[in-house]
């Protein structure tokens, strides 16, 4: 019953953003390696989820104080509905419509891809995809927050891969991941959320200089009121670069926590065979399809962009090519004549009754034409 209660409410959080299309699934497994893991698949906007058995979010004593607070009834279904129904949407748009989502679609993701990658030092480059997802993140955090009034299911999530950080190391975040969440909550965390998330910060000074840095150079804004400010498509390559160059230093040692729940990559970007297949928003997943080389072949054509460095030169003219050709329209008729022929013998011809002797007429090879005069 508790799963079937936990589909229904992420349905109407589905709904309630306008995505009315694809199925939810909610699965309980005995044994997973994570809490909570989801994915939206590439084609139909399926949303799947799968809970580890048994899990609740609220377990310790701040746990239950940060309930408190927030008016958590069921912090399960807080979780499930704010990572599934409300964070993953947000990359492409929050609500439908709404043209504020981050990337938006795969041609800014390449973009911003490619920012990352110039940003990051030689031997970081194996982190691109991480970073670049952490800065689309820090982007739709806050409209998340905007949009529903509360987005405490993300402050949960990050509380328990803090958890799990410090089961294994016996350490707080990672260098990089404090600095993420430090960002985001400077952007749009209230006092609640920070009481409960600073237990895993590590007190580095390199973290909040570099979080300084990046609120400086971008101008971020503290607990963002209108998060259209930050949905500036044009801006977006040139905020990545400076989010990555501040970030760099803070990849060693490499972070080993999850962004979201879509994400079962860590830092180092390293999968299960298999996983990133099924993972992830929908969005970065279309970079190695031929829709998507299209799509961003296209856009950089139409925008006077060179050839992006994520997709072999070759493979991107093919991909414009093919998108530019125009379908041809091939219209055929049939043209034919009918012909009525009488059908004979081809050694013989017809009786000439001036010219050939009836005497010499074979009877065995006799053909009778009922259209005309066949008297001797």
């Amino acid at each position: 019953m508790k799963i079937q209660t936990l589909k229904q409410k992420l349905i109407e959080q589905k709904n309630k953003i306008g995505l009315v299309s694809g199925s939810v699934n909610v699965t309980e497994y005995d044994e997973a390696e994570h809490n909570i893991a989801a994915y939206i698949t590439l084609k139909g906007w399926n949303i799947n989820v799968a809970i580890k058995k048994g899990f609740d979010p609220i377990q310790d004593r701040r746990q239950r104080a940060y309930a408190r607070k927030k008016n958590i009834v069921d912090g399960l279904e807080i979780l499930v509905c704010h990572m599934g129904g409300l964070h993953e949407p947000a990359h492409w748009e929050l609500p439908l419509g709404s043209g504020l989502g981050c990337p938006y679609d795969i041609y800014n993701h390449d973009l911003i891809l490619e920012a990352v990658k110039r940003a990051l030092p030689g031997d970081k480059q194996g982190f691109a995809s991480y970073v670049t997802n952490a800065f689309e993140d820090t982007v739709i955090n806050p409209r998340c927050r905007e949009f529903n009034g509360d987005f405490s299911g993300q402050i949960l999530f990050w509380d328990w891969e803090g958890i799990k950080c410090r089961e294994k190391t016996n350490n707080g975040f990672t260098p990089f991941y404090e600095a993420f969440v430090k960002l985001n909550m400077h952007l749009f965390g209230d006092n609640t959320d920070k009481a409960l998330l600073k237990r895993h910060y590590t007190g580095d000074k390199k973290v909040d200089k570099a979080v300084k840095a990046i609120v400086d150079d971008i101008d971020l804004p503290e607990q963002v009121e209108d998060t259209r400010q930050l949905f500036d498509k044009n801006r977006w390559a040139e905020m990545a670069s400076i989010f990555t160059k501040h970030m760099a230093p803070l990849l060693d040692p490499g972070p080993t926590e999850r962004l979201s729940a879509f994400s079962p990559q860590k830092g180092e970007g390293r999968t299960s065979e298999g996983e990133q297949e099924s993972a992830g928003n929908g969005i970065e997943q279309k970079l190695g399809t031929r829709e998507g080389a299209e799509e961003i072949a296209f856009g950089r054509y139409s925008s006077g962009k060179p050839y992006s460095p994520n997709i072999e030169k070759f493979d991107q003219l093919d991909s414009l090519y093919r998108k530019l050709a125009q379908p041809i329209s091939v219209k055929v008729e049939t043209m034919t004549k009918k012909h009525a022929t009488e059908i004979g013998p081809l050694t013989h011809r017809l009786y000439d009754p001036e010219k050939d002797d009836p005497l010499k007429v074979k009877p065995t090879k006799l053909y009778v034409n009922e259209n005309v005069d066949n008297s001797f």
